[in-house]
């Protein structure tokens, strides 16, 4: 039988995308376009109700995305639960700003449904053990 936590890594999986995305604008490259349906706030937009700078929009960007894909590569490749914990821990902070933003630039509410969905998915993969390792316990 599957596992609540496989369950969880794979439907946290796919945030790397975004996360490339995200990459790419830190850097010049804008596709985020492809986040939202057309009409949507920009990531720009979303960005610059939070209050920061624009001068820190990239940086910022670059390590949001950088985070997002690690939460594949540990989920797959490293499988550290020291970096799930820490991963989730940023979670919980950083998804808050996020569904905060969307608030301000009048996005529904169920466009935050990620941002509540997300920590809980990663709070799973931090904070439970593979069947396998239990199973060897015994």
């Amino acid at each position: 039988m599957i596992s609540l936590r496989t369950i969880a890594k794979i439907l946290s999986s796919p945030i790397a995308f975004p996360g490339i995305l995200f990459i790419l604008y830190g850097f010049g490259v804008d596709h985020t376009h492809l986040l939202g349906p057309p009409g949507s706030p920009t990531v720009d937009e979303k960005f610059r109700v939070t209050g920061l700078p624009p001068t820190l929009f990239p940086p910022i960007s670059v390590a949001v995305g950088l985070l997002k894909v690690t939460v594949l590569l540990n989920n797959t490749y490293f499988k550290s639960k020291t970096l799930s914990k820490v991963l989730f821990y940023i979670s919980v902070p950083g998804f808050a700003l996020v569904a905060h933003s969307h608030n301000l630039v009048g996005l529904p509410m169920q466009d935050n449904v990620p941002c509540v969905v997300m920590p809980l998915l990663l709070g799973i993969i931090a904070f439970s053990d593979e069947e396998k390792s239990k199973e060897k316990r015994k």
